[in-house]
């Protein structure tokens, strides 16, 4: 049979084990990347913002938002 359909079955076969030994180096290196944590930022160079800000801004933000929402719908606080 090899001889009269040109080894078709064959290279068939040989294709889809060469395709499942890429999808297993794949997984394999993806399993490694994800095993290694990024660095911290401080070990790269990169100092840390503090976003923290006091309670009487985070209520202006908040009024302003809330304003900002009402406006755009057309809707009444």
């Amino acid at each position: 049979v090899q001889d009269i359909d040109g080894s078709y079955f064959e290279s068939f076969t040989a294709l889809a084990w060469k395709q499942e030994n890429q999808r297993q180096s794949f997984l394999q290196a993806a399993e490694t990347t994800v095993a290694e944590a990024p660095p911290h930022e401080f070990e790269v160079g990169i100092s840390p913002i503090d976003y923290s800000m006091p309670q009487n801004e985070k209520d202006k933000l908040y009024v302003e938002m809330l304003y900002t929402i009402a406006n755009a719908v057309g809707g009444k606080i």
